[in-house]
């Protein structure tokens, strides 16, 4: 049986720590830091040149195979910060693609108020247009994923205010229900039900956050539009009205219309804030130092409970696929999927008619 308080450390003769691990110098007879350290090995091999850790400092080799079919040899991953790049691979980036711009560049201004000079984020700066439709040839709203509300005028409903947020989705959730009602009778113990209706309710939550100074204002514009939506509109009669929506998420859903029933705004306790303070002595009509441009605000707001209730173009049932007759077991029998029905919840389209994942099968 151990005692109790015995030294966990082996002894040798009463001399302290003893190391069984006869490979590793510096631990003979004795705990000693500094002996590790300088420790050399026997014969003329230095141990410390190749099992201290501490002295084995190296540059490791880059993993990236590189390949030649241009004068420069580049990376077959994409070397995004080489400068010697020429302007088409340059396009290839990410960040110009999708204008996202670099939120990491080193700013060479010394002012806080010109900052970058520009908006990092085109789409984030974007603020709201009215139009029939998207064109990503005339506006910086290519994303990696497509996310916009376009809100339809209620008295021409050609015509729609578009909200473009960048695509910094954190939840998306897509409810489907159908009501039974239960019924019994005399002499039955179960219930007996009978089909009532259908109802969807998709939810959606992102987040926002302005990555440059010249995108805090416009960004907040957009969310002080987004939940004006949740308010009537008014008729020139004066008559109350709701607001339809039309919601662009990829492919997932693509221009569904529907109307959209709450939203919520969140600041992130992470989140730091804009003080608006200015580079020279700018005082306001109150004789506090500010920065017009912009105001006390935090940078990211986290938009949550967006409920959204999609109005189908279709009437809602189930889909109505056709599908090819075969005489395989006998004549009519019918086998392999022909064409999917009109009732696609799921869009799985891009406004392509070419690109439509149902027509195509």
């Amino acid at each position: 049986m151990s005692l109790v308080g015995q030294s966990v450390y082996q002894t040798k003769n009463g001399i302290g720590f003893q190391s069984n691990t006869s490979g590793v110098t510096g631990l003979g007879n004795s705990l000693d830091y500094n002996q590790l350290m300088t420790a050399k090995g026997t014969g003329s091999v230095a141990v410390g040149s190749f099992n201290n850790q501490y002295d084995q400092a190296q540059i490791l080799e880059d993993f990236r195979q590189t390949t030649s079919k241009s004068n420069d040899k580049v990376a077959t991953g994409l070397k995004y910060s080489d400068p010697q790049l020429g302007e088409t691979r340059k396009s290839t980036r990410y960040e110009p693609r999708v204008k996202l711009g670099d939120a990491g560049k080193r700013n060479t201004s010394t002012s806080y108020v010109t900052g970058n000079g520009t908006a990092l984020d085109k789409i984030n700066a974007l603020q709201i247009y009215k139009a029939s439709n998207v064109n990503p040839k005339e506006k910086p709203i290519n994303d990696l994923c497509k996310f916009r509300i376009g809100v339809i005028d209620n008295d021409n409903p050609n015509l729609k205010t578009y909200i473009h947020f960048r695509a910094f989705l954190d939840s998306m959730d897509d409810l489907y229900t159908a009501e039974w009602s239960s019924q019994k009778f005399a002499g039955r113990a179960e219930n007996l039900y009978n089909y009532q209706g259908f109802d969807r309710k998709f939810g959606l939550s992102w987040t926002v956050v302005a990555q440059s100074k010249q995108e805090l204002i416009p960004m907040y514009q957009k969310l002080n539009y987004l939940a004006s939506v949740c308010a009537p509109d008014y008729s020139s009669d004066g008559y109350m009205r709701g607001n339809l929506i039309e919601l662009t998420v990829g492919g997932y859903l693509f221009n569904q219309v529907g109307i959209m029933t709450g939203i919520n705004y969140t600041v992130p306790m992470e989140s730091p804030w804009e003080i608006a303070l200015p580079d020279t002595q700018l005082v306001n009509e109150t004789g506090v130092l500010s920065d017009p441009s912009v105001k006390e605000l935090p940078f990211m707001i986290k938009v949550s409970g967006f409920n959204f209730i999609p109005i189908h173009n279709f009437v809602p049932n189930v889909q109505k696929n056709i599908f090819k007759e075969t005489n395989n077991e006998g004549p009519g029998t019918l086998g392999d999927l022909s064409s999917f029905g009109d009732e696609r919840y799921i869009s799985l389209s891009n406004g392509i008619k070419s690109s439509n994942n149902y027509d195509n099968i």
